[in-house]
């Protein structure tokens, strides 16, 4: 039980990282080739 809550915890948070893992990316690039 424990281990579904904390995957239904983490799901959202580990989509937020990941939008801001690749905008971070995008910016560092643009920077970069800029």
């Amino acid at each position: 039980i424990i281990q579904e809550l904390t995957k239904q915890e983490l799901t959202p948070t580990a989509t937020v990282i990941a939008m801001l893992s690749l905008l971070g990316m995008f910016f560092y690039l643009r920077l970069a080739y800029h």
